[in-house]
């Protein structure tokens, strides 16, 4: 059986309903639904403590959260989109599955667990995509891609 934990950082409409099902599949002890952390240092410990960054957004945007993951060496796994395969086109830090796909980003975590040295890579790999990011590089790219696109 597959052992894991995950948390879920984060406030929303579907919160209370995510709550439910963890609680109705008898998840509680895996599953870790804080809601919104104003606390920064919590939120990059979550990173660097992470295994994976499950992204699932389903809007194009560019959220931080992806450049935070890749700096706290952590992989970007789950929906595609042109911003998440830009940032992660240089290195390979980061697994990506069609957009609304559970299914896929479900199998692309599934494998990674149980592909130990594959995961050892992509986190290695996550490290060195988010290696050019610092405060001032992050402002400019995103301006940049703001640019590029509207």
């Amino acid at each position: 059986m597959l052992c894991f934990r995950a948390s879920w950082m984060g406030d929303g409409q579907m919160l209370e309903p995510m709550r439910a099902r963890v609680r109705s599949a008898g998840l509680e002890g895996r599953v870790s639904l804080p809601g919104f952390t104003a606390d920064r240092q919590a939120v990059l410990r979550a990173f660097r403590d992470a295994q994976v960054f499950l992204f699932c957004h389903k809007t194009p945007e560019s959220p931080r959260n992806l450049i935070e993951a890749l700096i706290s060496a952590s992989p970007i796994v789950g929906y595609g989109g042109a911003y998440a395969r830009d940032l992660i086109s240089a290195r390979g830090g980061g697994v990506l599955v069609a957009p609304d796909d559970v299914a896929a980003a479900a199998g692309a975590v599934a494998a990674l667990a149980a592909d130990r040295p594959r995961l050892a890579d992509l986190i290695a790999r996550a490290a060195r995509d988010g290696a050019p990011y610092d405060d001032e590089s992050v402002f400019r790219h995103r301006s940049n891609l703001i640019r590029q696109h509207l």
